[in-house]
């Protein structure tokens, strides 16, 4: 299921607050969820909703302040009707197919 920007949920809970967040501004990482929607575990949340919609991560490399370490985030997006359309036909892109294993097309139960 993927929703257009017009087609927002009503916010009731932290996976609908996510949605219109990712809707809006086209992604999400931890600290935006910390500082603009006060989710503290958006991977939860993340968790949940790829039960529902095609959500795609990618690791930023940021460096932090604090320790000079350069550390890692997630950062969030729904899939572009491309990338849907390719796990559909299972023509995937290498690094999809730890993602999504054989297992995965099959369908039924899990």
């Amino acid at each position: 299921m993927f929703l257009e920007p017009h087609e927002f949920l009503e916010p009731r809970n932290q996976d609908q607050v996510v949605v219109n967040f990712m809707l809006e501004h086209g992604s999400i990482h931890p600290m935006q969820a910390i500082h603009d929607l006060g989710i503290t575990r958006l991977a939860a949340c993340i968790h949940r909703l790829r039960k529902e919609y095609y959500i795609d991560s990618e690791e930023i490399v940021v460096n932090n302040p604090r320790y000079g370490d350069p550390t890692s985030v997630a950062k969030y997006r729904f899939m572009t009707d491309k990338e849907i359309e390719a796990i559909k036909n299972r023509k995937l892109l290498p690094w999809m197919d730890d993602l999504f294993p054989e297992e995965f097309f099959k369908g039924g139960d899990k």
